[in-house]
């Protein structure tokens, strides 16, 4: 009686490895496009919010002091600050990932009047537009001159 020995070839197994290659392949560009989609979601919902927190302490503050968002690339983080972003008095941050790039006009800096909350750029009243954006995606946040802020959705 003959004794088999059972096991795999190396063509069966040379043709799993090269199935689960391909398998990867096909799927890691999906899952990091959705990584990056999420991101860019967690970020714009942070900023969003961000904005209406600092509105809203500029609206109900006793001392009339300005809020601020200060909008920091290099450090990937939105700061709400009173005072100046570079020395607050005070600062709340947020993170968002390094693969978000936040762009805004007229400025970074986005300030909100005491008292009535509209968003300033020096002394005078402004809109903003802000836009995070990441590879082909991006999201708009929009601040008009009466101090209403909308969220926009591009891609």
């Amino acid at each position: 009686m003959k004794k088999f020995k059972s096991g795999f070839t190396l063509i069966e197994v040379s043709l799993v490895i090269v199935l689960i290659s391909i398998i990867i392949a096909i799927t890691t560009p999906l899952a990091i496009d959705t990584v990056v989609k999420v991101d860019l979601n967690a970020a714009h919902e942070s900023l969003y919010g961000a904005l209406l927190r600092a509105q809203k302490l500029s609206r109900i503050q006793d001392m009339g002091q300005d809020w601020k968002v200060c909008i920091d690339n290099n450090n990937k983080a939105f700061k709400i600050v009173t005072g100046e972003c570079n020395n607050p008095d005070y600062s709340e941050t947020l993170e968002f990932a390094s693969h978000i790039l936040v762009t805004s006009s007229p400025s970074l800096d986005i300030s909100f009047a005491a008292i009535d909350g509209k968003p300033l750029n020096g002394s005078n009243n402004t809109s903003f537009n802000i836009t995070l954006s990441s590879r082909s995606n991006s999201k708009t946040i929009n601040i008009n001159e009466a101090g209403i802020i909308n969220k926009t959705v591009n891609n």
